[in-house]
């Protein structure tokens, strides 16, 4: 099953996947659908991984925060 989802990307992002697209041979919508659920595994499996350390007591609350800010930033 799908849904659709309607979302606003800037212009050079549309044309980077129209490009890639074309390149692979899929479809822009595959490819955003794709890459939509690839970003949302990752930051699962992030969140995760703070939590661990969080609860680990290996690294302070505020240690494991600046690491996760940092990561945002990229």
């Amino acid at each position: 099953m799908s849904a659709l989802l309607t979302v606003r990307i800037p212009d050079n992002e549309k044309e980077a996947i129209e490009r890639a697209a074309a390149a692979s041979g899929r479809s822009q919508s595959s490819l955003a659908a794709a890459a939509i659920g690839h970003y949302v595994r990752e930051l699962a499996w992030l969140e995760a991984k703070v939590a661990r350390a969080r609860a680990s007591r290996d690294l302070s609350a505020e240690e494991v925060d600046a690491m996760f800010s940092e990561l945002e930033r990229e």
